[in-house]
This record gives C-alpha cells, structure tokens and sequence, in this order.
C-alpha cells in the first residue's frame, strides 16, 4: 500500500485523537479542578439520568470517569438524543409526552444506538454510546479525505483538508452524539459511490447505490434532503449532453430521494406518532385527505417538523431576526462568510470535479437560503459539514496553493476564519460542557 496514504492515515488518526484529548482537558479542568459549580449553568442532564436509575432500576451512572464525561456531554440537545436511546433500549419504559424528542433522530441513530447498548449492562451504557459515536465521528473524518484524495488526486492536499474538517467550529458536537456524524458518513459515501460512477464511463449500479444513503442521511436529518441537488445537477449535465438513455439514471434516484423526503417528513409522522401518543399535533392538526395512485392519503397540517419547530423552538419564517438574536447572528457570521467566499471562488481542480463543485455551490446557496430564513441561524457552525468538500478545499487552497484569482481579500477572509476556529474551539467546548449558551 502507499506510504503516503498510510502516512496520511496516521496523521489524521493522530489530529482525531488529539482533538479528543483536548476536550476531554477541559472537562477535567472544569469538574475535576474545582470550577464546575461556578460556571455550570444547567444539572438537568445529570437529573435525567438519576431520574431514569430511580424508574426503570438501571445504573447508568457508575463513577467512571468515561462516564462522566458522557455526563458532560449530555447537555442541549444531547438531552434528548439520550432520553430516545434509553427509551428505546429499555423497551419503551421513559414517558415520552412531547412530539419534540421526535425531532432528534428516534428511527435512525437512536434506534441503532439502542440496539447495540441492549448487549451491554445498564452501566456501560453511556460508555458504549459515546465510542461508538466516535467511531462514527473517525470515520466520517476516513471517508472525507477518501473523497477529497479521489476528487483531486492529491493526496497531501486531502490530508490537510482532512485536519480543517476535524478541527472545525462543530467540534464538540461531533464529539457528542448528534446525529450530524451518521448524517455525515451517509452523505460522505453516496458522493464516493457518485464519484466512482460518473468518473468510469459508465454511469450505472454504482450511481444507484447512492439513493440508500441518501435516503437513510435524509430519514436521520430532514434538512440533508438538499444532497438531492447533486441529482439536478446531474440529470441537467446529461440534459446539455443530450445523452436520453443515461439521463433516466439520475431521474429516478432524484425521485426516489423526492418521494422518500415526502414520506419521511408529510406522511410518516401521523402513521408512527398518532396511534399511541398524546402528542398534541395529533389533536390540533388539520387532515387534509389526497387520492394518489387510487390510493386516500391522509396529510395532516401543519407538517410535523414545522409544527415543532413553531411550538417547541419558537422560529418559522424570518422568525428569527430579533434583536435579542444578534449574538447569534455574529456568531455565525465567520462560517458564513467563508461559505460565501467559497462560491465566489475558482479552484485548479480538474475538469471533472469542477462539475462536482459546481453543484456543491448550488447546494450552498440553498443550504444558506434555508439557514438564514427558518431556523436558528448560529447552527450554520454545525451543519455544514456535507458541504465541507467545497469550502475546506478553498480554505486549504488559499493557504497553500497558488492561484490567479486569489486576492488579498481571500487572504485575510481564510486567515481571519482560522484564528477564530482556533480559539473557538476551545471556548465553544468550555460552553458547551458547562451547559452554557451558545450552543
């Protein structure tokens, strides 16, 4: 095998480790060095767990230190992750009384999750939740550099791409268990399977292999339904190609992802939650009833995530600009920008990939449409990294490659980003680990 790809490997299992090992120093610096109750703002994850012992006579919370970094861990949203995965490991014994822990992932991550905790004690649980999480976080790190070495055939190029997407402003909730890493390692090997297909002269299986991931990164988070860009993009180039036969290929994934999005986010919703619970959207919904196919659909209203989104998160169409939300919007001011510079930026990749950057900027552009119009706007720090081929790739060529439009501009935009992710990182997992905002 090449000694540079080992190489490459090393590094990058050296950097995931590291930046491990950082944050794990700040949670013993803050718990275990005599700082946690002055600046630990919420207890309510470590009230959750005693809470889940003292109903169901599990032992979550064994004293190890492991343990008590999962503890940590669990604050925000993580919260909720948490309470579906013992929910479901633990045969449904948590009193689940809000559709909004539906929002985090119950089908996919949570249930895969629980399933692996189930041949484990109650008290590895935590344990077993976060390695596995960090397997999936290194390997999603392994298949973006996979992607970036084939996109360009460089390989020292894909490697240091490959340390900017580990040390990213997502960090710390790569390290918890979100369910962007699973999102990420779906998305990251449907574009490989694309990439194999559309760059062997015979686009076919390959390229059909990418609708299950796809699918599956949309069911785990609805807002990857974007990817179904690519499929536009790529039905349009055989468009211009007038190639008719190959141009059903993408056709039919793009509607199988279209029809996939629609079941996950219209019709799933009333078939798996208003059976059984007292989620109040069942109650106060409007049912819309449609024929399809010779078939009666029943479409309640509003959609299931914009009801939650509406009730539980307070936000909704331009929603969110407030003058109490301007921290926010400075917060997410720096991956903005370099989301931006990077669609106005002309890289020396070869003609092949340009095709593909040119649909990951069209997929920008969609992605910062949505972010800066119905959610909470400082996300955009956590939830680009599917598009973290395109703009890591212009960071990485700012910095060490030479191109003719690169500006001075470029410059001090890459330069300004990566002193701010640097520091960043540290103050965002000191927030983050004290269940302080902003998160």
């Amino acid at each position: 095998m090449n000694r540079g790809f080992l190489r490459s490997i090393l590094v990058i299992s050296i950097a995931f480790l590291l930046s491990k090992f950082l944050q794990f120093c700040i949670f013993y610096l803050i718990n275990y060095i005599g700082y946690s109750r002055a600046i630990t703002f919420d207890k309510s994850n470590l009230i959750l767990y005693k809470e889940l012992e003292h109903k169901n006579g599990l032992n979550l919370l064994n004293g190890n230190l492991l343990n008590a970094f999962m503890v940590s861990l669990s604050s925000w949203d993580t919260h909720y992750y948490i309470k579906n995965v013992i929910n479901i490991a633990n045969n449904n014994s948590v009193n689940q009384t809000s559709e909004n822990d539906m929002a985090f992932s119950p089908l996919v991550w949570c249930k895969m999750l629980a399933l692996l905790i189930r041949y484990f004690k109650s008290e590895y649980w935590l344990s077993v939740i976060f390695l596995t999480n960090q397997i999936v976080n290194y390997l999603g790190a392994l298949l973006f550099y996979t992607y970036i070495m084939i996109q360009t055939g460089t390989n020292g190029f894909a490697m240091v791409c490959t340390l900017f997407y580990i040390f990213n402003l997502s960090a710390i909730f790569q390290t918890t268990i979100y369910s962007e890493n699973l999102s990420l390692v779906l998305i990251f090997s449907g574009l490989i399977l694309r990439h194999l297909s559309m760059t062997s002269g015979n686009i076919g299986y390959k390229y059909f292999l990418t609708i299950p991931f796809f699918v599956l990164s949309v069911f785990n988070r609805p807002n990857n339904v974007l990817v179904g860009t690519f499929y536009i993009y790529d039905l349009y180039d055989m468009i211009l190609c007038c190639n008719v036969k190959k141009l059903l290929i993408p056709f039919v994934s793009g509607i199988s992802l279209g029809l996939a999005a629609i079941y996950n986010l219209i019709i799933m919703p009333s078939i798996f939650y208003c059976d059984n619970s007292g989620f109040s959207w069942c109650y106060t919904g409007n049912i819309q009833k449609l024929i399809i196919f010779k078939q009666t659909v029943s479409i309640r209203l509003p959609f299931f995530y914009s009801y939650i989104q509406s009730k539980y998160w307070n936000i909704g169409f331009l929603k969110y600009y407030t003058v109490s939300n301007l921290p926010n919007f400075l917060l997410a001011m720096p991956q903005t920008i370099i989301l931006i510079s990077s669609l106005r930026y002309n890289s020396n990749l070869s003609d092949q990939s340009q095709l593909t950057i040119s649909a990951f900027k069209a997929t920008t552009v969609l992605f910062l449409i949505l972010i800066f119009t119905v959610t909470h706007v400082q996300i955009i720090n956590r939830l680009t990294g599917f598009l973290s081929p395109l703009w890591i790739s212009y960071i990485v060529d700012i910095l060490f490659l030479k191109n003719a439009t690169t500006s001075k501009f470029d410059f001090y935009i890459v330069r300004f980003y990566c002193i701010f992710t640097a520091v960043y990182f540290f103050i965002q997992t000191l927030l983050f680990l004290a269940f302080l905002p902003p998160a």
